[in-house]
Order: C-alpha cells, then structure tokens, then sequence
C-alpha cells in the first residue's frame, strides 16, 4: 500500500471512531421536548371525558406555542400562545375541543405540535389521541386553556 492511500485509510478509520464517539452523545443528550402524556381519546359531552388534556417538560426554559392539529398537519387551535415554560417541570395544557373560530371540532385524529420561540424550532408531538363522536348537542365545553406548570 502506497502512502497516499495509507493516508485516506487512516482518515476513514479516524472519522469512524469519531461518528461513533459523537452518535454516543447524541444519544446520552436529553431530547427537547420530553415526558409527553395526552389523553388517548376525549369527546366533548360525555361526562369525565369532556377535555383533553396534554402533559409535557422541557429541557430549557422557553416560551412555547401548543398547537392542535390535523393528522393531515391543519391546524385546529392554539391551547398556549408564546407561554413562558420553565426547564424541566412538568407542564399541562387543555383542549376542550373547540377550534380557533369557537366551534366544536369534526370527530377525528388529531396530534399536537410543540414551537419553542428562543431555540426557533417547532417539533410534532410523537403520538396521536382521537376527538370521538359526541351527543347530539352536548354542552360546550368551557375548560381552562391556560398553561400550569408543576413545582
């Protein structure tokens, strides 16, 4: 072997064990967004399940935008708007099924997206939870769309 190509086998082998050190990080790294719990399902009307609620940590403290959205990535309502999160607390929101426009939203699947305003990042929620079929004409719901955040 000719010493230019011990020299590229060296680096290949080098830049190897480094992927490999640095992948080992990232994996070690906390996740941004961590602790995510919702209501696996919720329909307006029913009693004890009228509100959907959404549980959520951060990994810094941010001011952060929870969004209600279409499987198909629509989005339905704003349940905080740019709402100071501090780091590491666990943090709970509320949908009671109502759209930005004040109607009660169509049965369906829906998923959450999470905006943090300071790390200019938006990321979707890893699961989905479903609005299921409601009453004929069942109370609209008035539950609290403000954001509580646990000590």
């Amino acid at each position: 072997m000719n010493t230019p190509a011990r020299a590229v086998f060296a680096l290949l082998v080098l830049a190897c064990f480094l992927a490999f050190f640095i992948s080992q990080h990232l994996k070690h790294t906390p996740t941004v967004l961590q602790s995510v719990r919702e209501t696996p399902y919720f329909a307006p009307g029913v009693h004890g399940h009228e509100l959907e609620h959404i549980s959520f940590k951060t990994k810094e403290a941010d001011l952060v935008t929870v969004t209600v959205q279409t499987a198909a990535g629509a989005n339905v309502a704003t349940l905080v708007n740019r709402t100071p999160v501090p780091r590491y607390r666990q943090c709970e929101a509320v949908w009671n099924g109502l759209t930005g426009h004040g109607r009660l939203a169509p049965a369906g699947t829906y998923t959450l997206s999470f905006s943090f305003v300071r790390q200019d990042r938006t990321i979707p929620s890893p699961a989905s939870f479903k609005l299921e079929a409601r009453v004929a004409s069942p109370p609209i719901p008035r539950g609290r769309t403000a954001l509580t955040c646990i000590e």
